[in-house]
């Protein structure tokens, strides 16, 4: 999870869990390995049929990655933010 205490907020990028299998196909069609640093057009992932949400989180807000999701986001401006990874 990640909390934003305060500062300008968060941008988020999400494909969700259901959706990691046709967004693996359009990283491999785009020739691009997903990982941690992996920033892709997310134009053409949506031309393959990737399903990708944005959310915008501020100040006092939680977002919560599920297991098996992918997740990149941008900070737009200073903030102070927590993020704890969880295994279970």
């Amino acid at each position: 999870y990640n909390i934003l205490y305060a500062g300008h907020p968060k941008l988020w990028y999400i494909v969700s869990p259901a959706q990691m299998l046709r967004f693996r196909r359009a990283c491999k069609a785009m020739g691009i390995t997903p990982s941690l640093a992996t920033m892709a057009d997310l134009e053409r992932l949506i031309q393959h049929g990737v399903d990708i949400r944005r959310v915008v989180q501020r100040a006092g807000e939680i977002v919560i990655t599920f297991p098996g999701a992918f997740h990149g986001g941008f900070n737009l401006g200073p903030n102070v933010a927590e993020a704890a990874n969880m295994a279970y």
